[in-house]
């Protein structure tokens, strides 16, 4: 199998790295929000742009707008869950990137970090107030990992060739 390697700099190495655990610390510190925080700060969102996605929103009746906003609310939290885990699955899979393996050393270790930080994730928020774990989010920041390390993978491919010629 070919190996691959994208860099060999390990200043570059230190800073995914480092990016790779300050991005873990600030989930873990989103996570730690209680649920009301975390409510106030998707729901601020979801109001901004709720009335784009229902057309006269503002005619609809009380029942209907606080479905409209807890649907939208609730789509912005998955897609936020989605991009904040395939940042973090872009920083550590390029922090995998400084050494010489295969392509599945470079897509399964990384996924299985993400993958094992996703599901701590959701063990810490049982023992937030107001939240809990969803093996649903366990699932979905994974499949965020797993996007950010392809964007890793093409990103690298790109360069390999380049490289190459």
């Amino acid at each position: 199998m070919q190996k691959v390697r994208l860099y060999r700099s390990k200043k570059i190495l230190a800073v995914f790295v480092v990016l790779s655990f300050v991005w873990a610390a600030w989930i873990f510190s989103m996570s730690n929000e209680p649920a009301t925080v975390s409510a106030d700060r998707s729901g601020g969102i979801s109001d901004v742009i709720t009335p784009l996605f229902f057309k006269g929103f503002e005619t609809l009746s009380q029942n209907d707008k606080e479905a409209a906003l807890s649907l939208v609310d609730h789509v912005v939290r998955k897609i936020a869950h989605f991009c904040i885990y395939a940042v973090l699955g872009t920083l550590i899979s390029f922090s995998f990137f400084y050494k010489e393996q295969t392509w599945i050393w470079h897509i399964c270790i990384p996924l299985l970090c993400g993958a094992l930080y996703a599901a701590s994730d959701e063990i810490h928020q049982a023992f937030v107030p107001g939240r809990g774990p969803l093996v649903a989010d366990v699932f979905l920041d994974s499949f965020g990992v797993l996007c950010g390390i392809l964007f890793t993978a093409i990103v690298t491919l790109i360069a390999t060739k380049k490289s190459r010629k």
